[in-house]
């Protein structure tokens, strides 16, 4: 490992809870002289802060073709319903949106790219739906979930492990419009990245292979 390296990575919420802190730690272990900055933002500022050189790379939820960055790795990362595994939909594997109209559902604010998804989903299907609670922490919402068995949404890669222990389950939502988001990993255009944070992008890109998205 090289002595002092920081690697700064700007990362949107569902992605840093646990993906990225467990890539960090295991790169860690080959290159024990690398230390990290994970500002958690919203996806465009995550962009920017690649874009004006504040971060090395972004890793973020895009709904479209960003310009101005170059975008290392993309791949599907598609929404899915958020239930307590004794939820009346737990037993299901996949469900349409129109489904969840019974229950009470929990989303994230309107600028979140999964609730941005849904509303589309919506207003394509003509269904309107009143949550119980808005907010911008995605474990505020599980928490919610747990504590209310309400329904919420996310992406797979934030379902993490210790979601599963609590006894939340994530199932497949079948609407095409809800499969639209992809995962990027973005660095700046025309930036020749130093050694060591081409090898984490690489170890990223490795990483998002072994994990549902």
């Amino acid at each position: 490992g090289r002595l002092g390296t920081i690697v700064r990575v700007a990362s949107s919420q569902g992605i840093a809870q646990e993906f990225l802190p467990h890539a960090m730690a295991s790169f860690r272990k080959d290159h024990p002289g690398t230390t990290f900055q994970l500002p958690v933002v919203a996806p465009s500022q995550a962009t920017q802060m690649v874009q004006d050189g504040t971060a090395d790379l972004a890793m973020t939820f895009s709904l479209a073709p960003i310009p101005d960055v170059r975008v290392i790795h993309a791949q599907r990362a598609p929404i899915q319903a958020l239930v307590r595994s004794d939820h009346p939909l737990a037993d299901r594997s996949e469900i349409h949106l129109h489904d969840l109209l019974p229950y009470p559902v929990a989303l994230m604010e309107e600028a979140a790219t999964n609730r941005r998804l849904f509303d589309l989903c919506c207003a394509i299907e003509g269904i309107s739906f009143e949550p119980l609670l808005v907010s911008s922490s995605s474990s505020a919402l599980s928490a919610f979930v747990r504590e209310a068995n309400a329904v919420s949404l996310i992406g797979h890669i934030s379902v993490h492990e210790h979601l599963r222990i609590e006894g939340l389950k994530a199932i497949a939502i079948l609407n095409p419009e809800m499969h639209l988001r992809t995962i990027q990993i973005q660095a700046m255009v025309g930036r020749q990245l130093t050694a060591v944070v081409q090898e984490f992008a690489d170890h990223l890109i490795r990483q998002l292979g072994e994990t549902e998205v």
